[in-house]
């Protein structure tokens, strides 16, 4: 083993995107950031980015040893660039779907959610469906996460699930 840890490993993969971040945008462009554990581990170490605006691409979820909404993150990567922030408050999973819906019609997440449609750049985490490997695998019960094992989710990008195919 290399004696990293996961956490110590994340943040070196955090830094290595802020780099990549910081040579892929250029002024003008528009960058998409969801609520994501490694999202929020990359924007913490933002250093020089280009003029560009963020917009927020996802609600967000309360996790344990987490402090950082989806709106922390786009404020702290807009702050770097110096760009406009779009965000909106919004939790990412709901148990009601008749909720979500009421939820993404209101006027201020509504507007929000339409601000994706601007964005040129996006970074996504991606969850593997195990534990401790997706927030959103952590988050749902036993039952929800062998029904998406029996549909044959092997991950997730921003709750949305994928298979093997992709």
């Amino acid at each position: 083993g290399t004696g990293l840890d996961f956490h110590t490993l994340s943040e070196h993969l955090g830094e290595a995107a802020s780099r990549l971040l910081g040579e892929i945008l250029v002024e003008g462009d528009v960058l998409g950031l969801p609520w994501s554990r490694s999202i929020d581990i990359m924007t913490q170490s933002l250093r020089h980015l280009p003029h560009v605006d963020v917009v927020q691409l996802s609600g967000a979820m309360e996790v344990p040893g987490g402090n950082s909404s989806a709106v922390d993150i786009v404020r702290r990567a807009a702050q770097v660039t110096g760009g406009a922030s779009s965000i909106f408050h919004a939790p990412l999973l709901l148990d009601d779907d008749v909720a979500a819906g009421t939820i993404r019609r209101d006027g201020l997440v509504a507007r929000g959610l339409a601000q994706a449609a601007r964005v040129t750049t996006a970074v996504m985490g991606i969850g593997a469906w195990a534990p401790g490997l997706s927030t959103i695998y952590d988050a749902v019960s036993p039952a929800e996460r062998q029904e998406c094992l029996a549909a044959g989710v092997t991950g997730e990008i921003a709750g949305r699930f994928f298979d093997a195919g992709g």
